[in-house]
């Protein structure tokens, strides 16, 4: 792996960081470099999981996948250069032209469900730093990174005005939390969604101007829209409560979310859109309960296939021409290519027929068994501390898994501990605007990790989603907490 060219990048970057913080924030000079590195080790221990852990020496899952299908998008700037911006644009979507040129792009191709597909986004964004990576992937880690981290100064520029705690170290909070520095340093969804949450967030709750404000409600709108949607819907929520709901009872913010979710539940119910909301949640569990479960996916024509759990994959014998023949009757699933939701349970029972096989995928190592909602919003509420309990609190050192559940469970306890020391013993009092903030970040976590809960019954998976909430609880700490009271009980000094 040649590491010349992102070296060339890395001490760029660092010296336009430098100056920067000579011009504008002298106290962050000597910091930053370092906190930026720590970022960077989280990259590359990102890079050694999934191409050594996962991969067997090669970049696999989500990151993988993405790369190889950008540098196939990225050619096609070459080959075809006016179809690279209609596809970039999202001018041409007609599927006979993306399956002419882009067949192997599979996250390309992965239709649309109750929001847009944003893997697009991501495949887009690595296409164009394909112009200066020259292929070198450590650029496209370095570049991601970066882009996150900017956002995250940005943010720590709004937090540390209502945190006792200095600029690097609510810097250096907000960047390397364990789960933050990893998922946001990837090539994925999450670095360009976190950076979405850092530049809204300011833009909403920060006192500047309105030139200063407007480019971030609209950045951090469209960074979240185009790669995490849901989280922004989720935001979106939050920030009702904010504006509306948390002045009603300034000093009983709890009566305050309570009534909240009361009448939006009778909002969405009157308009019709609590059953949609359920059918989808609903849907996007079974669809992850198929990713759990694994299973075989055969080949009927252009448009559908035959969907069979894992369990029953034994109900077929297998050669090598990449078929599987049906040697015992077993129940599966007509899907549509284009439409996941759109399955029909079948029946297949004519023995000796030989199918294609379209796909297999095996078992998920972390999966966890959950309660089914079935398209029921009683069930959905009756499971609400069952799902928290596998957001907030697990992989447990019990739960199955890779060695990559501790680290996990590690963070939990510290996220745990940390909320415990402001809530108890080092909480700084705090104004009726902060405790509007902390109550409407602390619902927008609650929101994510019970979403996330539904509909995820992979814990690897759960680490990944809930990334939004852990970093909006890293930020109600460092609004809660009292340094000077830390200070107190500490035989040495902190960096102040």
């Amino acid at each position: 792996m040649n590491i010349i060219l992102p070296l060339i990048y890395l001490i760029i970057i660092l010296y336009l960081l430098d100056r920067w913080c000579k011009q504008r924030h002298p106290s962050l000079r000597v910091y930053l470099p370092f906190i930026f590195i720590g970022k960077l080790l989280f990259s590359l221990f990102f890079l050694y999981v999934y191409t050594y852990h996962y991969g067997g020496g090669e970049l696999t899952a989500d990151s993988g996948r993405f790369f190889e299908e950008s540098r196939i998008f990225y050619a096609l700037l070459w080959e075809h250069p006016l179809m690279y911006w209609e596809f970039f644009w999202g001018i041409e979507n007609d599927p006979l032209v993306v399956d002419t040129f882009m067949e192997e792009m599979g996250h390309w191709n992965a239709p649309d469900r109750a929001m847009p597909n944003d893997s697009r986004n991501v495949i887009r964004v690595n296409s164009l730093i394909f112009l200066i990576s020259n292929g070198y992937i450590l650029v496209h880690f370095l570049v991601f990174s970066l882009l996150s981290f900017l956002a995250t100064i940005d943010l720590a520029q709004f937090i540390r005005k209502w945190s006792t705690l200095s600029f690097p170290a609510v810097l250096a909070v907000l960047t390397l939390m364990p789960s933050v520095a990893f998922w946001g340093s990837s090539i994925i969804k999450e670095p360009l969604m976190l950076a979405g949450i850092c530049i809204l967030i300011r833009g909403v709750f920060d006192d500047i101007s309105f030139r200063r404000r407007w480019w971030r409600l609209v950045l951090g709108t469209l960074l979240m829209y185009m790669f995490k949607p849901y989280v922004l819907a989720v935001l979106l929520v939050a920030l009702v409560f904010y504006f509306l709901f948390s002045r009603i009872f300034m000093k009983l913010q709890l009566i305050n979310v309570i009534l909240f979710l009361i009448f939006g539940t009778l909002i969405v119910q009157w308009t019709g859109m609590l059953d949609r909301a359920v059918e989808v949640i609903s849907r996007q569990q079974q669809d992850f309960m198929n990713v759990r479960d694994g299973g075989l996916y055969l080949e009927i024509d252009e448009d559908y296939y035959y969907y069979v759990y894992f369990s029953n994959r034994d109900k077929f014998t297998y050669n090598n021409k990449g078929t599987a023949i049906l040697s015992e009757s077993t129940g599966a699933s007509l899907a549509h290519k284009r439409d996941h939701n759109d399955r029909k349970p079948v029946q297949l029972s004519e023995i000796g027929k030989e199918y294609q096989i379209h796909l297999v995928m095996t078992q998920a190592g972390s999966g966890i068994e959950v309660t089914r909602i079935n398209n029921s919003f009683s069930t959905m509420l009756r499971i609400v501390p069952e799902v928290l309990f596998n957001t907030a609190i697990r992989p447990l050192p019990t739960d199955k898994g890779s060695w990559l559940k501790y680290p996990a469970f590690i963070e939990n306890i510290i996220l745990f501990l940390g909320l415990l020391l402001v809530t108890f013993f080092a909480r700084r009092k705090l104004n009726k605007r902060i405790k509007r903030m902390v109550w409407t970040f602390l619902l927008f976590a609650a929101l994510v990790f019970v979403v996330v809960g539904w509909t995820t019954p992979v814990l690897g998976a759960i680490v990944r989603y809930k990334v939004p909430g852990v970093l909006v609880l890293t930020i109600v700490f460092a609004l809660l907490v009292d340094y000077c009271k830390i200070k107190k009980r500490l035989p040495f000094q902190q960096i102040t």
